[in-house]
């Protein structure tokens, strides 16, 4: 049996909607996300051995970080992680983001806040010289907070310390 002219056209026609339909929603989504560019810094404290400082002088040197950036949804450093990104030896990297605000956070604090055993922890959280509360705030800290659409390039400077953060045992002579 042979196909009438019309039945042909409205099926082909079908298809070829359907098709550009599929097509549209692909591209929509992916036209909504939006690459966002950043350097990742590590600044270490350099005046650590407990003698005064003398005025004047800079007690943080700063260098190219060199390790992961974990970042979840908001504005605190909880919840579900939605991208993992290696920076480069040089410090830079780049993700691919939905509209929204994004907590960015390095290595130590990959694990998040209030999560005991998970990658990243800082391994002292327990020692009897840190502050078990500061360690949560600490832990629930972004490095950098950014807010997609409006941020195409971002700087995640990572602190450290002396002593790691919340240390409240003796210092050195």
């Amino acid at each position: 049996m042979r196909m009438r002219r019309t039945d042909w056209r409205a099926r082909t026609s079908a298809i070829v909607i359907v098709a550009v339909a599929a097509f549209a929603g692909t591209l929509a989504e992916a036209q909504s996300h939006m690459t966002v560019h950043g350097v990742a810094t590590i600044e270490r404290s350099t005046c650590c051995g407990g003698a005064m400082v003398r005025p004047g002088r800079v007690c943080s040197a700063s260098e190219a970080y060199s390790g992961e950036i974990t970042v979840r949804p908001g504005t605190r450093n909880v919840g579900r992680v939605v991208a993992h990104v290696r920076v480069s030896s040089g410090g830079a990297f780049s993700l691919n983001l939905a509209p929204g605000t994004y907590c960015l956070v390095g290595d130590v604090k990959a694990g998040g806040a209030g999560r005991a055993g998970q990658r990243g922890q800082v391994a002292a959280e327990t020692d009897a010289n840190r502050d078990p509360e500061c360690m949560q705030r600490y832990m629930s800290e972004c490095e950098s907070v950014i807010h997609v659409p409006s941020t195409a390039r971002v700087e995640v400077r990572i602190q450290q310390g002396c002593f790691g953060p919340c240390y409240r045992g003796p210092m050195p002579p």
